[in-house]
């Protein structure tokens, strides 16, 4: 009951590439955040506010915000990136618990 070396080697690969897929999706997912001003009041002390959040108040999206097309384009941006990380909730853990019972279960 050996498992075997090449499947175990392509899963633990892929496993480790998803998992820096999912970091970059967040990091990026989170940084939209800013340009829209979604983030909580807190959030400003955060050297990312400073940046990419530069002169957008953070307040959960909730105060008075600008109506231009470049706001729209932001929240648009943060939508999308939100349903992306949304879908890798959904689909990256069962994919991944399905790849190693897969490698498991050839062991036996």
């Amino acid at each position: 009951m050996a498992v075997d070396p090449l499947a175990l080697k392509i899963t633990l690969g892929a496993t480790i590439a998803l998992t820096a897929k999912f970091f970059a999706t967040t990091c990026i997912q989170g940084g939209t955040r800013f340009k829209t001003g979604t983030r909580p009041p807190e959030d400003s002390k955060l050297s990312l506010a400073q940046t990419m959040g530069k002169g957008v108040t953070q307040n959960y999206g909730l105060g008075s915000g600008t109506s231009s097309s470049i706001a729209e384009k932001y929240r648009l941006e943060e939508a999308r990136w939100l349903r992306i990380v949304q879908n890798d909730l959904e689909n990256l853990p069962l994919g991944l618990v399905a790849a190693w019972v897969g490698v498991l279960c050839t062991a036996m």
